[in-house]
């Protein structure tokens, strides 16, 4: 019995919910107009333009509405020869097969939309049909939903409601985790999986794409494709000129290997021995392979080849045997790259399609997370990453800027280290989160700006002058390098430990009219950037119950 009515297709079903409020009112009133609930975790959302196109993903529950019901294990199995059970195997799926459908048809459309569905044959050119596989994915592993609105369309009530217009778009995909870029007319979600990697011959991290055609609030799920490794961020893909490239990295992988075979007596075996029948060992290999590849975006409307995104070239082996990427960064035709293990190699690409290559190499100590370009030509960039010693050892926070106007020699212009001691960590959220990083162009000469930063220092010493939760703001300049201007601390040492509730802002920075206002933790702060001085500073009110503080 597969209970219908009450087992769901879905293991997220309708788990993300769509809020949209009337700001006119601000700051005196926010007026909620319209909420949706919408199938799927979330996992990504994308403006372009007044359109926005919202990924959710939702894993398929196919073993209990559907394989449990066709394993071997099974007890009605428990007696039948191998034959007997394929055939009694094929029954029940003959029986389960449609009315698993029938529930995934039904929970589809749960949200009160019935989304364009592309075929799952898309996949059938993409996954390997290599049978001595281990970590492979199916194609109907997950399900992923592209929801769109235009925001510019929305028309409200005197009753404060709102009519919003929503499109969907789903596909069966072979994984529901991973990264999101759009661009233009198209979006594509890069999910993280296992499959057959040719190259390698054996199982390894597999990255699958899944292209959408984008019609300005409506899409349509047209194109897939499958590669070897994982994707660092979402600044590991990007479109340029009819190709999409994108920056994987190979930790490791599994291959099948034959068992040792004891000897024995040739005269017994006549000295033949017959290794089609010994089982295949599983091994797991480890090796970093980083690459760079550049894939055709398909020609949408063509025939069934057409629908795949295919490789024109790519550059392999990049960075030092177990280094692997830390930051990637695409500017139309050129690509920066930085690999580490012990020492940070940053690399200058090329990327035309038909021969990428790397053009220079710089190597320094420690690592970069996240690159910045600040002038036109996107030569000059800002870094932000952690400073090592030459074994590898982190030190402390360290802000960078790389001069690549000279592609085949780049150069460090400037490094800023926040600390080096031993018994101090710094740290800062960019390194992670990039929506943090804040530079502000000054607009007179390329490379003249400002940096805010979110900072965390922690002293495990010196508690009292050591530690500091709060931004920094630099000076940066291309002939005068980088200097501090002021500080912004969000708390003070002693209220570490305070009562707090568990919720926290997101660490951004905005710049108005001379005035930086940050957000970090469970305050606000306004500060004149000329000067320094707080303007104004607002803290977040601590529980009400305060069984269930937390610190800073």
């Amino acid at each position: 019995n597969l209970q219908e009515d009450i087992t769901p297709a879905f293991y997220d079903t309708l788990n993300t919910r769509v809020m949209i409020y009337d700001t006119s009112d601000l700051p005196n009133q926010l007026t909620l107009l319209e909420q949706k609930d919408i199938q799927g975790s979330f996992r990504d959302v994308r403006a372009i333009g007044s359109d926005i196109h919202m990924v959710t993903t939702a894993g398929l529950n196919t073993y209990t509405l559907l394989s449990q019901h066709v394993d071997r294990w099974q007890p009605q199995f428990a007696d039948l020869s191998e034959d007997e059970y394929k055939e009694a195997a094929r029954t029940a799926a003959e029986k389960y097969i449609p009315q698993f459908v029938d529930i995934v048809i039904r929970d589809i459309s749960l949200g009160g939309d019935i989304p364009e569905l592309s075929q799952i044959s898309l996949w059938q050119s993409v996954l390997s049909n290599e049978t001595e596989s281990i970590f492979s994915d199916s194609p109907i592993n997950s399900y992923t939903q592209l929801t769109s609105f235009d925001v510019s369309t929305i028309t409200s009530s005197d009753d404060n409601s709102a009519t919003v217009t929503y499109s969907v778009a789903g596909t069966f995909t072979p994984s529901s985790w991973g990264y999101t870029y759009a661009v233009g007319d198209m979006l594509v979600f890069a999910m993280q999986g296992w499959g057959w990697v040719a190259e390698l011959e054996g199982s390894g991290e597999t990255t699958y794409l899944v292209g959408f055609t984008l019609d300005g609030a409506s899409a349509t799920p047209t194109a897939v494709g499958a590669f070897p490794g994982y994707l660092l961020n979402q600044y590991s893909l990007d479109i340029y000129e009819g190709h999409l490239r994108i920056a994987t990295t190979i930790r490791s992988f599994w291959v099948g290997v034959l068992p040792e075979i004891t000897p024995v007596d040739e005269e017994e075996t006549n000295g033949d021995m017959d290794t089609d029948t010994l089982p295949v060992v599983w091994e797991r290999r480890w090796g970093t392979k980083n690459q760079v590849l550049i894939l055709e975006i398909p020609t949408i409307g063509g025939d069934s080849s057409s629908n795949v995104f295919t490789e024109v070239s790519r550059i392999p082996d990049l960075g030092k045997p177990g280094e692997v990427f830390t930051t990637v960064r695409f500017f139309d035709d050129r690509a920066y790259a930085v690999t580490f293990e012990r020492t940070d190699p940053f690399y200058v690409l090329d990327l035309d399609a038909q021969n990428p290559s790397v053009l220079g190499e710089l190597n320094i100590t420690g690592f970069s997370s996240y690159l910045h370009s600040i002038n036109e030509d996107n030569s000059l960039l800002l870094a932000i990453g952690q400073e090592a010693d030459e074994n590898g050892r982190i030190l402390g926070l360290q802000i960078t800027m790389f001069d690549a106007t000279n592609a085949t020699d780049p150069a460090l212009l400037h490094r800023h280290v926040v600390e080096q001691k031993k018994d101090v960590w710094s740290s800062s959220s960019v390194e992670f989160d990039f929506k943090a990083f804040r530079y502000v162009s000054l607009g007179t000469t390329d490379g003249v700006g400002i940096l805010i930063l979110p900072l965390r220092v922690s002293s495990w010493q010196n508690v009292e002058n050591g530690n500091f939760d709060g931004f920094r703001v630099y000076d940066v300049s291309k002939t005068d390098g980088i200097r501090e201007r002021m500080e912004i601390s969000h708390v003070e040492w002693d209220a570490f430990y305070g009562c707090y509730y568990d919720a926290y802002l997101p660490e951004r920075s905005f710049v108005f009219d001379g005035d930086v206002t940050t957000m970090k933790g469970h305050s606000i702060v306004s500060t004149d950037l000329d000067s320094g001085v707080q303007e104004w500073k607002l803290e977040m009110p601590e529980p009400t119950n305060k069984d269930n503080c937390i610190y800073w």
